[in-house]
């Protein structure tokens, strides 16, 4: 459910982008449904990159679709953004991270990412209103969605044990979503900017990086704190993971879109069979 206050104008803009979206999900339905499917892999599993490729060039040849495409994303590596992205994609894809949402928005207009994917709502904290506005903004094309899993890992550095941590140190929805979790080992939450990048400060403290870098706030330390972040964030900093799935609920789900300059259909090599029927029901 879409909690933004948009006057009569805006409503009915978004409602077509929506539109847009769900006949584009129903045509990759369609797509995969007629297709066999693979040993050991589901309908529905992660969008392989090379399919989101241009089939053609401008003089008609096929490009190979071993060339990655670069997607946009907020945040430091390793953020729910991204660990999102190459969960839809696969590993053939440039993950490109921008200090804020209009900045995706702008990469893709812009030509330097192919695609963008952005959070639009949280089964626990609703509606993320900046990228509906966005949406209204950019003309841009949602080429698919994708829900996912959000699993918050205690993420130290390493040779830490779980008794040394006093501190935990995350964006201030992740600590929340961890309360019960922390209040059960004592620990005392401290807010900062963004999960991976909490893991980002504790490992550049530790490995003495000072040039532009953030500092640990108050009376953290490396040694006393833990930082609340994916395991994508842990590997990428080098951090030892004590625990996973450390949320107190876990119905804890982000629905991120796909946004292009083009939509997904024209790269749908097969044709969908003309006795498929779609009924769209409201």
């Amino acid at each position: 459910m879409i909690k933004a206050n948009l006057g009569p104008r805006s409503r009915k803009a978004l409602s077509r982008k929506l539109m847009q979206s769900l006949l584009i999900s129903a045509s990759i339905v369609l797509h995969f449904c007629s297709q066999p499917i693979a040993a050991g892999r589901r309908t529905g599993d992660s969008i392989n990159a090379s399919n989101l490729m241009h089939n053609t060039n401008k003089k008609g040849g096929s490009i190979p679709s071993d060339v990655p495409i670069r997607v946009a994303y907020q945040g430091e590596p390793g953020a729910y953004s991204e660990k999102s992205t190459r969960e839809l994609l696969g590993a053939n894809v440039i993950a490109v991270g921008y200090p804020n949402f209009e900045a995706c928005y702008r990469a893709v207009t812009a030509m330097e990412c192919d695609y963008a994917c952005v959070p639009v709502e949280n089964s626990l904290g609703g509606s993320i209103h900046e990228n509906y506005d966005l949406m209204l903004r950019y003309d841009l094309t949602i080429v698919a969605e994708h829900d996912f899993r959000v699993r918050h890992c205690f993420l130290v550095k390493p040779g830490m044990k779980r008794e040394d941590v006093k501190y935990a140190i995350s964006h201030s929805q992740a600590l929340a979503q961890c309360d019960g979790y922390l209040r059960g080992l004592g620990i005392t939450p401290v807010p900062t900017y963004d999960t991976a990048g909490s893991a980002k400060m504790i490992a550049n403290t530790f490995n003495g990086v000072t040039d532009g870098a953030r500092a640990l706030p108050g009376k953290c330390t490396p040694e006393n704190t833990a930082a609340i972040a994916s395991d994508l964030a842990g590997e990428i900093f080098g951090l030892d993971s004590l625990d996973k799935g450390i949320e107190d609920d876990d119905s804890n789900f982000t629905r991120f879109l796909l946004l292009g300059r083009k939509g997904v259909v024209e790269h749908l090599t097969k044709k969908i069979s003309s006795k498929a029927r779609l009924d769209i029901q409201f």
